[in-house]
């Protein structure tokens, strides 16, 4: 029997070592893979820890994307600015400027 209000017998052995403190289920090498959009193609031929820093230091290629697009817009939003402002410094190392 187990204290836990739970079963454990997730996989074979019953094992509890998958468990957090707290009791909630840990997420698999496979789960947190998944989340960070790995296919489930990708071979996870290492250890729980190391699966842990290969999910954990990746970036979601969503995430990516979004980033680029904003960067992108910023960068397009800020043109007619930096075009003002080169006009605007053109004109007073020219002299011209508020003429």
């Amino acid at each position: 029997m187990s204290a836990l209000p739970h079963s454990c017998a997730l996989r074979a052995g019953g094992s509890y070592n998958y468990l957090l403190v707290n009791g909630e289920r840990r997420l698999t090498g496979r789960e947190m893979l998944r989340l960070q959009g790995f296919p489930d193609s990708f071979k996870i031929n290492v250890v729980y820890t190391q699966a842990r820093k290969i999910a954990g230091n990746s970036v979601t290629v969503k995430v990516i994307e979004l980033i680029a697009k904003q960067i992108q817009k910023a960068i397009e939003d800020n043109k007619p600015k930096q075009i003002y402002k080169q006009l605007e410094l053109e004109s007073i190392a020219n002299g011209t400027y508020g003429s």
